[in-house]
């Protein structure tokens, strides 16, 4: 679950609010809901990078993704009627689960990453 914490929790925000943008029509509460549910994942986004939870840039990047995502739907589509979200959310979290699992399956052990990103390697975790 450690390895996974955050891509859940991101997952079950981006969820939630598209549930509640398809539920409850409203150019405000849109707009209030996506800025607010971005800027509190951007800030778990930035203790999860601090952490070193994040495998790779990619990771990280792929991650930040989906937050601003949820802020630029919340400011630019106007209509977030019915479910097609859910095709948008699958693809997203297939791919980010999938990248996920094959770095943490050939991941080098501790130590060993040259990168300085803010992965677990760089914080002296094993992950």
């Amino acid at each position: 679950m450690r390895r996974w914490w955050y891509s859940l929790v991101l997952a079950v925000g981006y969820v939630s609010v598209f549930v509640l943008w398809a539920t409850t029509p409203g150019s405000d509460l849109r707009k209030t809901t996506g800025t607010v549910a971005a800027l509190a994942l951007a800030i778990l986004l930035v203790k999860a990078w601090r952490k070193g939870y994040f495998l790779t840039r990619a990771d990280v990047y792929a991650h930040g993704i989906i937050v601003a995502d949820i802020a630029l739907e919340a400011w630019l589509i106007e209509a977030h009627g019915g479910y097609g979200f859910w095709k948008c959310a699958a693809a997203f979290f297939i791919v980010l689960g999938a990248y996920r699992w094959h770095v943490l399956k050939y991941r080098r052990p501790a130590g060993t990453q040259t990168e300085t990103d803010g992965t677990a390697a760089d914080h002296g975790e094993s992950g």
